[in-house]
């Protein structure tokens, strides 16, 4: 739990600061802290403005790699960044998770 809870404490930090990673991976069972960390980083990286045009918010049980390679591809509209969201990774079946990882790979190569 205290590693768990150091990890996130850099992420905020690392957030409020600017650092901003390509993608973030949030597991285990710490459901509020990486509640919060979402919504700062969603708060941190896009005004309220730039929301409406620039932030994603897909599931894993409701996935269609046509939306998210569109998602994941587009340019911000207006703003800096643009932030895409999968929620349910687990939801995704086996085929799906392997595609997820290859095109993040992909992005960050």
């Amino acid at each position: 739990m205290g590693r768990t809870l150091q990890g996130y404490k850099k992420l905020f930090d690392d957030v409020k600061k600017e650092k901003f990673h390509g993608v973030y991976f949030l597991y285990g069972q710490e459901e509020y802290l990486k509640k919060e960390f979402v919504s700062e980083l969603i708060r941190a990286c896009l005004g309220e403005r730039n929301r409406a045009f620039n932030l994603d918010i897909l599931y894993g049980d409701e996935f269609d790699k046509g939306l998210f390679h569109d998602r994941v591809c587009s340019f911000p509209l207006f703003a800096e960044r643009r932030v895409v969201i999968l929620k349910n990774f687990d939801g995704l079946t086996l085929v799906n998770k392997d595609y997820v990882i290859e095109a993040i790979a992909g992005l960050l190569t």
